[in-house]
C-alpha cells in the first residue's frame, strides 16, 4: 500500500506557490494564482497534425496580466442587475477566430467598430449581453500595452458538456489564456479549454485534484461496471458479444457524465444537497430500521432500482452498429460512442441524463439521496443519525488519490458537512457527495483509516478520450 504523506501547514504548497496565512487559515489570493499559472504554463512543441500538441500561446508580461487579473478580482465583487457578475475573459488577437463560422461547430467572432476600456464597470455593463455558458469578451493589449475590449466570440454550450456530460464535440478552442470570473474571489484560468487552475475561497485547486480521474473511485464503481456488462451479456442470449466487444471503460465515461450532471445541476440551483452512496452488499440493512440512517422517502424494491443498469443495456446497439467494421481485438469505446448515429444510443444520452436531473430534484428535498455503489436508488429524505461530534478532525486531500493530506478541525463546517464526515467514519465503504448552495462541491470518504475530502473545482473538464 501506498503510504500518504500527512503534511504539516508550514509545508503546504500550490505547486511551489506558498500561500499566506490569516490567523489560523490558509489563503491564496489572485497574485497566488498569477505565479502558479506563470510556473505551470507551457508552450509546448508544434504538431500540424496533432492538434493537442499544437503549442499554447505565450502569457502576456507579467505587469499586464497582473493588472487584468486584479480587474477580474474586482468584477468578481460586482453586481449587475441583483445578479453576480459572470463572464469568461479569452485573451488573444481577434484574427484568431475565422469571422465565418458560427456555433455549435466553429466560434463566431463579433468585433466592435471601436474598442471598449477593459476595466471592471465596462465588464460589468457587458456581461448581460455576453451570457458566461454561450460566450467570451475578447480582450488584448492595444499599442500602448493597455488591455481593451475589441468584441464577443460565441462559442455555443457545447464547452459546457466537459463540466456537464454529453457527446457532442465541441469547437476546437486555440490554445490561449481563458480567464473565468465566477463570483468573489472565484477566478480560474484555461489554456483554451484545458484548466491550469482555480482559485476558490482563498485556495488554489488545480487539476491533480479531479475526483474523477482518481484510481480509488474507479474501484469503488467497480461492481457496476461488472453488473452491466453481466446484463448486456445476459440480453444478447447469454452471448459474450456485447462483454468482448465493448471497452468496459465507455461504461465507467456514460457513469462519469451522469454524476457530473447531477452535480451541476445541483450547482445551478443553489439549493445544495448531499449525495450518498452505501455498499450494495449492505443494502437489506440500510434499508431496514438501522443505527445509520432512516430514508424517509424510500422506493419499493423492483427493477425501478436499477434504472441506470437497466438503460445501459441499449449499448448493445453500439456493438451492433460496428460488429462488421472492428477490427480483431478492437475494443468499441467513447470516440465510437461519439461518432454512432444511432437514435437509440441518442436516446440512451437524453434517458441518462433526465434520470441525472431526477436525483438533483430529489435532493432539494432537506435530507441526502442515497444510492448503492451500483447506482441502486434507494430513495431520498435520508437522515443520519448519530452524534456527529465524535468526528472532529479530518483530512483534505492535496491529490486525486488522497496520498497526500492536510489535517484540518470539522468545528468551521455546518450539519451537512458534519454529518456525512460522521456516516463515512462510521461506514468505511460509504461514500458522500456534499454541494453548498454556493457551488462548492465536496467528496468525503474513508481513506487509509481517516475520513477525507476532496474539493472538486467546477472549472475541471472530464477526460473523455
Amino acid at each position: 500500500m501506498l503510504c500518504p504523506d500527512m503534511l504539516t501547514p508550514d509545508a503546504v504548497t500550490a505547486g511551489g506557490v506558498q500561500a499566506r496565512w490569516v490567523g489560523n487559515v490558509m489563503h491564496a489570493y489572485y497574485e497566488d494564482l498569477i505565479r502558479f499559472v506563470r510556473q505551470h504554463w507551457s508552450t509546448g512543441a508544434a504538431d500540424p497534425g496533432n492538434h493537442a500538441a499544437i503549442p499554447a500561446e505565450p502569457l502576456p508580461p507579467a505587469p499586464m496580466l497582473e493588472d487584468l487579473f486584479s480587474t477580474c478580482y474586482q468584477v468578481g465583487m460586482l453586481r449587475e442587475e441583483e445578479r453576480p457578475v459572470q463572464v469568461r475573459l479569452v485573451l488573444a488577437d481577434p484574427e484568431l477566430f475565422p469571422a465565418a463560422e458560427v456555433p455549435p461547430l466553429g466560434l463566431h467572432r463579433q468585433m466592435f467598430a471601436q474598442p471598449r476600456p477593459c476595466d471592471e464597470m465596462e465588464l460589468r455593463k457587458l456581461s448581460p449581453a455576453v451570457d458566461f455558458s454561450r460566450s467570451l469578451i475578447g480582450v488584448h493589449l492595444n499599442n500602448d500595452d493597455e488591455w481593451e475590449i475589441w468584441g464577443i466570440v460565441h462559442s455555443g454550450t457545447r464547452w459546457l458538456q466537459a463540466y456537464r456530460g454529453g457527446r457532442k464535440v465541441p469547437p476546437v478552442f486555440p490554445k490561449v489564456p481563458v480567464i473565468l470570473v465566477n463570483g468573489p474571489g472565484r477566478l480560474a484560468v484555461l489554456k483554451g479549454m484545458q484548466t491550469v487552475a482555480t482559485l476558490v475561497e482563498g485556495r488554489i485547486i488545480t487539476p491533480d485534484i479531479n475526483v474523477f480521474e482518481a484510481g480509488w473511485i474507479r474501484e469503488y464503481f467497480a461492481g457496476l461496471r461488472t453488473e452491466i456488462l453481466a446484463h448486456l451479456a445476459s440480453s444478447n442470449g447469454g452471448s459474450k458479444n456485447g462483454d468482448t466487444l465493448l471497452d468496459p471503460n465507455l461504461i465507467g465515461i456514460i457513469g462519469k457524465h451522469q454524476a457530473m450532471r447531477i452535480i451541476s445541476t445541483m450547482r445551478e440551483s443553489r439549493q445544495g444537497g448531499t449525495l450518498l452512496y452505501l455498499p450494495h452488499h449492505r443494502l437489506e440493512e440500510f434499508t431496514a430500521k438501522n443505527p445509520f440512517i432512516t430514508i424517509k422517502y424510500q422506493f419499493r424494491e423492483d427493477a425501478a432500482r436499477q434504472r441506470l443498469v437497466n438503460l445501459m443495456q441499449t449499448l448493445k446497439r453500439l456493438t451492433e452498429t460496428y460488429n462488421h467494421e472492428t477490427d480483431r481485438g478492437k475494443k468499441l469505446g467513447w470516440q465510437e460512442y461519439v461518432a454512432s448515429s444511432s437514435g437509440i444510443l441518442a436516446l440512451l444520452e437524453e434517458a441518462v441524463f433526465e434520470a441525472a436531473h431526477q436525483v438533483a430534484d430529489f435532493a432539494a428535498v432537506d435530507g441526502a439521496v442515497v444510492l448503492t455503489n451500483r447506482n441502486h436508488m434507494l430513495g431520498f429524505g435520508g437522515m443520519i443519525k448519530g452524534d456527529f461530534d465524535q468526528v472532529n478532525i479530518v483530512a483534505r486531500a492535496l491529490d486525486a488519490e488522497g496520498d497526500q493530506r492536510l489535517e484540518e478541525s470539522t468545528e468551521n463546517v455546518g450539519t451537512r458537512h458534519r454529518s456525512v464526515y460522521y456516516l463515512c467514519h462510521q461506514i468505511p465503504g460509504a461514500l458522500g457527495t456534499v454541494i453548498s448552495q454556493d457551488g462548492n462541491v465536496r467528496f468525503i470518504k474513508q481513506r487509509y483509516g481517516q475520513v477525507t475530502y476532496w474539493e472538486q473545482a467546477i472549472s475541471f473538464a472530464l477526460k473523455i478520450a
